[in-house]
């Protein structure tokens, strides 16, 4: 049997702080068990969850959707269609914050091609006041 992996092992293996794990832990992304003396220990499972866990919130998933799907993993089903529907529900919200970042991007533009001084004066700012 392999040697558990403790808390500060585990979070340096994953270049995480520990309060991470413990937070991860709690949310039911790892689970740890609890040697008589009360550390937590964890094995290889914890590994290979948490490196799922850093490569789905690196594309969007949240920390509910990462433990949904290693919740049916655990249940011994293939998660991959679930995970599917979330990047597909994430990509719609990652172009809906390009289309809103273009946008502010065109008035910022509009704001900054104003003559400050073609304007009333502004108690603050004649560029930003119309």
């Amino acid at each position: 049997m392999k040697r558990p992996i403790t808390v500060s092992v585990l979070a340096q293996r994953m270049d995480v702080a520990p309060s991470t794990i413990r937070l991860y832990e709690a949310k039911g992304i790892i689970r740890a068990r609890r040697l008589p003396n009360g550390y937590r220990v964890f094995d290889e499972d914890a590994l290979s969850a948490m490196r799922f866990a850093r490569h789905a919130k690196a594309l969007g998933l949240s920390l509910a959707d990462i433990v949904q799907v290693l919740e049916l993993s655990r249940a011994g089903a293939m998660p991959c269609t679930c995970v599917r529907a979330m990047l597909v529900r994430n990509l719609g919200a990652v172009d809906q914050r390009i289309r809103d970042l273009r946008a502010l991007r065109g008035r910022i533009r509009a704001v900054l091609a104003r003559d400050p001084q073609a304007r009333p004066a502004s108690a603050i700012c004649p560029l930003i006041d119309p």
